[in-house]
């Protein structure tokens, strides 16, 4: 009985990690990766993208951080140093193949960005006062969602000659109504899916509490490899 208590507990630990290996992957560490992979591809062609080896060093990075950030008991500002890893790493594979050019390059900077603006709201939602927890995932959702509009300049940057990746260019590009048009709706996108993320995470906190109570209720009646697969349970939740 034992044994099969500690086989399922093994399992369902497993099937944790993996879980949020993927949740990790494709909602953070993924997501700058895919949005450029779309943005060389709509520019430049599949051909060009598949032929540069730096490509790969995006979504090779992205796995280490995802598999970092899904398998470690993260606590605080080491989720700001964990969502720098898949920047960090591409930086170093893609300057020893490009050299100071990489620096050169305006979305090698924004993956910068966007990695340190997700792991300081990330390290806020763990360190902060619960009641700014929906605040501090509201703004990551926000973070993910602009990220579209900024990549989206980037692609017409590499397109037309007379846009210039700076702030007098940015203003220059928000001029028109289209680009003011993609800006609004991704600001909209945002704070409707961190709301709805906030709200989902409390529900959980919601079962999760009321587990720990059926918890305490059935303590008694069970052996010790039952209750930690029952703790177990609670924290999947």
């Amino acid at each position: 009985m034992q044994m099969t208590n500690k086989s399922d507990l093994n399992s369902i630990l497993s099937r944790k990690r993996w879980a949020q290996v993927a949740r990790s992957f494709l909602t953070n560490s993924a997501l700058f990766p895919f949005f450029n992979l779309i943005r060389v591809v709509s520019t430049a062609g599949l051909i060009s993208y598949i032929s540069d080896p730096p490509s790969y060093f995006s979504f090779l990075a992205a796995i280490v951080q995802s598999f970092l950030i899904g398998t470690r008991n993260l606590r605080g500002w080491q989720f700001l140093f964990a969502n720098l890893v898949g920047p960090f790493l591409y930086t170093v594979a893609d300057f020893i193949w490009e050299g100071w050019e990489f620096f050169h390059e305006p979305y090698h900077w924004v993956y910068w960005g966007f990695g340190l603006a997700m792991g300081v709201f990330e390290a806020l939602r763990s360190i902060g006062n619960s009641k700014f927890h929906q605040p501090w995932t509201v703004a990551q959702s926000l973070v993910r969602t602009l990220l579209f509009p900024v990549v989206y300049f980037l692609s017409e940057m590499g397109i037309e000659s007379d846009v210039n990746f700076s702030f007098s260019g940015w203003i220059t590009y928000m001029v028109a109504p289209g680009h003011q048009f993609i800006f609004a709706v991704a600001i909209l996108l945002g704070i409707l899916l961190g709301i709805a993320e906030a709200q989902a995470d409390e529900y959980a906190k919601l079962l999760r509490r009321a587990a720990r109570q059926l918890k305490q209720y059935a303590d008694w009646g069970l052996d010790p490899w039952s209750k930690k697969l029952f703790g177990t349970l609670i924290n999947s939740i």
